[in-house]
């Protein structure tokens, strides 16, 4: 379990950056407290004032990750543009927020299989607040420029149906031989736009 951290930001932030750096580098399984500390400028014992184990640290770093995350999401759905450029924009940005990690460095494969194995609680929160912004995407256009009832859709359904798309890019996007970057972002953005065609009024 995490202690509290110093209050100052840029504290945390130089501690989560450096906690980051280190994993990035070293994979979770090498990574050790000292690794961490000595990466973040500071002692083994203000580190442990901070965190129980190593697994704290890592909880920590993907929080803010996932945090960070949100942000570029909501960022996305802000822009301008017709329904189907904006859900495409804020699903690059997911694909690209994985891929971020898993090319971040050999070690991304399993960075990403201990996100999901201690950090799994935050996933789900990270993916059931994406959920709610998609659904509230959905919710805005109804009756304007997608008419869900008449395709057979609600907003929760037509938003975990994004997801799936987005989930699937991810995985071709991820393995070996798969699509390059601007092929994958172009064909995203044709799938999410086939399925809001779908949606118009007739």
């Amino acid at each position: 379990m995490s202690r509290p951290l110093d209050q100052r930001p840029e504290v945390n932030d130089q501690l989560i950056d450096a906690a980051l750096e280190t994993f990035i580098a070293l994979g979770y399984s090498k990574t050790t407290m000292s690794d961490i500390a000595r990466t973040a400028d500071i002692s083994r014992p203000t580190l442990y004032r901070r965190f129980e184990d190593k697994s704290a640290v890592f909880l920590a770093v993907a929080q803010a990750l996932h945090l960070e995350a949100h942000e570029r999401y909501v960022a996305a759905a802000a822009t301008s543009g017709p329904l189907f450029s904006r859900l495409a924009a804020v699903s690059i940005a997911k694909v690209e927020t994985v891929l971020h990690i898993a090319d971040a460095s050999v070690h991304g494969p399993e960075l990403l299989d201990v996100n999901q194995r201690i950090a799994g609680a935050s996933a789900i929160d990270a993916r059931s607040r994406l959920l709610e912004l998609l659904c509230a995407m959905y919710e805005e256009a109804d009756g304007s420029e997608i008419d869900l009832a008449n395709a057979g859709f609600n907003p929760a359904l037509a938003s975990r149906t994004v997801l799936a798309i987005v989930d699937g890019w991810i995985i071709a996007a991820t393995t070996s031989g798969g699509p390059s970057t601007r092929r994958w972002r172009s064909e995203l953005t044709a799938a999410i736009k086939t399925l809001t065609i779908g949606m118009t009024p007739p």
